[in-house]
This record gives C-alpha cells, structure tokens and sequence, in this order.
C-alpha cells in the first residue's frame, strides 16, 4: 500500500477507538476513496467523500433515521469526540461498518423484485424526513421529494 494512503488512515482511525491491523485501498478517484480497514473490532470501512460539514451532517442523519424505521444500511461509527467524520486537511473522512454481500444478477426476476421491494421500503422508511436542527440542507431534493409524496398521498 502508498505510504501516503497508510498515513491518510492512521491519522484518520487516529480520532477513534481503534486499533489498525490491516489496511486496503478498495478505491480511488482523487475526491472520493474508499478503505477496506481491518481493526481490533473487525472490520470497517473508511471513505473520502466529496462533501462539506452540512452535507455530511444530514447524510448521517438520514443513515440514523433509515436505521431508526428498519432499514439495514451500515452505520456511522462515531469518533472520540462523538462526532460522525474527521475534518484532515480540508478533506472530510467517514468510518462506516462494514457490510458483506454481492452485486445482483439484473437477469434474474426474483433479484430484481427484491431490489424493487428495497427501494420502496427505503422510500417509506424515509417518509418524514426533515434536516436536523442547525443544518443547512438538503437543497431543493428533499423539499421536491416531500411534495411529491405529499401529492401521491392525496390521490
């Protein structure tokens, strides 16, 4: 592994409760990355992401809500200050459980109505969704979003 990356990570898992054992680059594309990082918990993963402190905010938000009305998507691990991402460098970090699974197979009817039937629960879990005290956002998706839905309801 980049010894550059290596130093991205410890100093990022260096603001949690964790110990590194193994590190591995699963992807990157300069704004965005993606770490596959074995610990003493097991393992997690370590993103990059392309956002400021209001977005990150609300993604976390809509993660504990979507969690909070039975959708199972990973979790944001928080670090030592309680908080869901590390700030290093003006770039923004988030350490996520780690989940297992496989692509679909789109040929198969039976996948797809099962990615049919995720869709509209992620969808009804999310319904009533609003931005958390002090955050700025979303943009004009949510606020779009919330009068379809309330358009829908009413036919």
């Amino acid at each position: 592994m980049d010894t550059s990356f290596a130093e991205v990570v410890n100093r990022v898992i260096s603001h949690y409760p964790l110990k590194v054992e193994k590190v591995y680059l699963l992807t990157n594309k300069g704004k965005k990355a993606v770490w596959s990082i074995e610990t003493n918990i097991g393992e997690v993963i370590i993103k990059k992401v392309p956002f400021d402190e209001n977005h990150i905010e609300f993604m976390i938000h809509a993660i504990n809500y979507l969690r909070d009305n039975g959708i199972h998507t990973p979790g944001v691990i928080k670090n030592n200050s309680g908080k869901g991402y590390v700030k290093l460098d003006d770039e923004y970090f988030v350490v996520f459980e780690a989940v297992y699974g496989r692509s679909p197979e789109y040929e198969h009817e039976d996948e797809l109505l099962m990615i049919m039937r995720g869709m509209a629960a992620f969808h009804q879990a999310s319904k009533g969704i609003e931005s958390p005290p002090k955050v700025r956002f979303p943009s004009f998706l949510l606020l779009k979003w919330k009068k379809t839905c309330e358009k829908c309801t009413e036919s």
